[in-house]
């Protein structure tokens, strides 16, 4: 068994035709780069965060272009902020660290593939032996410079902060007239895991946990770039972090640390996005089965369980449909 969890998740995704056409794509991504249209270019200054939109099939570029490395944390989001790359399902079937041919999955169960990784330009010997470029996890926020500094300056910048700004940025965001819902749903998607481009990283295990160690990112050559190849219509929303290259704290006790521009441009190809597999109506099959009585969606206070205390399933009902085997549902009535 510990095989399977170890390895199963990743040599079953290798088996995928979504894993299969994301590789197309990035094949057909790097031949097509000669003949691409630009469509845009753009500059992400220090301290801030911005919303960068997609069309499906098209590249965006993040170029490097002064003698510090800049770090940027990523975050992809549909037009309508219905769904956004997923920390849980990509880092689980591809590990933690992009790398050509990685897919931004979807977080909302469906494991669509939003974006695809085409090009990584980190020169060899830019990570240490055993670390990686790039990285899935998280980001400092405001409570984070609290604890790191005692006593950071009134408004200390943090990719936090730089993804509420890149979100409000967003037409659907932009949209919500009442001030209150839209601030809490800023911070609410900002919140989300992300990735971030240039900051090598590790996992090491300590004291029998395991830890993230981030290094300090070496200069690159000056046009140094990553690229992703859009799978649907996105916004790439991009925080440039406030920690540069992270060889410096962030707040010296006087000064926030210099952060520097990055540049960024987007394209058209001719590439054909991922084909998105079908997935079974799962969702649709479970309100199915509420709307006739075999779930119980009734609101939940201490009252409701002096009323009825047990919780499903029905069972006949699961029988009917052929989830489940008569055995399984006498297990999880009676206990094995």
């Amino acid at each position: 068994m510990a095989d399977y969890y170890d390895e199963g998740l990743v040599g079953a995704w290798a088996e995928t035709e979504t894993h299969k056409e994301g590789q197309r794509v990035l094949k057909e991504a790097v031949a097509s780069k000669a003949d691409r249209k630009l469509v845009y270019e753009a500059v992400l200054n220090g301290h801030t965060g911005d919303a960068y939109p997609l069309k499906a099939g098209q590249v965006i570029r993040l170029e490097q272009r002064h003698s510090v490395t800049q770090v940027c944390d990523w975050l992809f989001i549909k037009p309508d902020l219905s769904d956004w790359s997923s920390y849980g399902s990509t880092g689980a079937f591809q590990g933690l660290f992009p790398h050509l041919g990685y897919q931004f999955l979807g977080t909302t169960g469906r494991m669509k593939s939003l974006a695809v990784m085409v090009a990584d330009e980190a020169p060899e010997g830019f990570s240490q032996n055993g670390w990686a470029n790039h990285f899935f996890q998280w980001h400092c926020s405001p409570e984070w410079q609290e604890i790191l500094y005692p006593d950071p300056p009134n408004g200390t910048n943090a990719c936090h902060i730089n993804f509420v700004h890149g979100l409000n940025r967003i037409p659907a965001m932009h949209d919500i007239k009442n001030d209150a819902e839209r601030r809490r749903l800023a911070n609410t998607l900002a919140n989300n895991h992300n990735f971030q481009t240039f900051q090598i990283c590790h996992h090491a295990v300590g004291d029998e946990q395991t830890i993230i160690k981030l290094g300090g990112s070496p200069a690159v050559p000056k046009g140094t770039g990553v690229e992703f190849f859009a799978n649907e219509d996105l916004y790439a929303v991009i925080s440039n972090c406030p920690g540069a290259d992270i060889t410096d704290p962030i707040w010296d006790g006087e000064n926030m640390r210099q952060t520097y521009p990055v540049y960024l441009s987007v394209w058209d190809t001719d590439v054909e996005p991922v084909k998105q597999p079908e997935w079974k109506d799962w969702d649709g099959k479970f309100y199915e089965l509420a709307a006739k009585g075999g779930k119980d969606l009734s609101p939940r206070t201490v009252d409701s369980f002096k009323e009825k205390p047990d919780s499903g399933p029905g069972g006949d009902e699961l029988l009917e449909e052929g989830a489940y085997s008569a055995e399984q549902i006498r297990i999880s009535r009676e206990g094995d």
